[in-house]
């Protein structure tokens, strides 16, 4: 498609469906996230915005957000996913399996009640980095990060 998400009929016709009649049928979750998530290109803005605002349990399919996620590579947008479903290892490993460190960081102290959980986290975060070339710069930076 060579019209940008917002100027796409269909996305503003689904988002008047979801925002103005208040639909909560999954198709129509679903036909608006399959959008976001095919758009050629690297920016997930819209998807990820899409995806905060939902409610607990989400009116869209998890499986199916997750899978389209993982099948064009909007990283953030799965890593969301699978922390609204408090997957956090999985979570993590999304998100240095693509060197996004940072966001791995964010998620590791997710699990605020379970400090084993957390710990475990923050140790597979530690592996990865020390693992890396430029390993013990990363690792400078996050234990900074730890210390705080």
């Amino acid at each position: 498609m060579k019209t940008s998400l917002e100027q796409n009929q269909a996305v503003r016709y689904l988002l008047f469906a979801i925002d103005q009649l208040g639909s909560m049928d999954p198709s129509v979750h679903n036909a608006l996230i399959s959008i976001y998530g095919s758009h050629p290109g690297k920016d997930e803005r819209l998807l990820l915005e899409y995806l905060r605002r939902q409610p607990n349990p989400p009116f869209y399919d998890v499986d199916f957000g997750l899978r389209l996620c993982l099948q064009f590579h909007r990283v953030r947008s799965g890593v969301h996913i699978y922390s609204s479903m408090e997957l956090y290892e999985q979570a993590v490993l999304l998100a240095l399996d693509h060197d996004e460190t940072e966001l791995a960081m964010a998620i590791a102290d997710s699990p605020e009640e379970d400090p084993v959980r957390r710990k475990k986290l923050w140790l597979s975060i530690t592996e990865k980095v020390v693992s890396e070339e430029d390993g013990m710069k990363k690792w400078q930076s996050i234990s900074t990060f730890i210390d705080m």
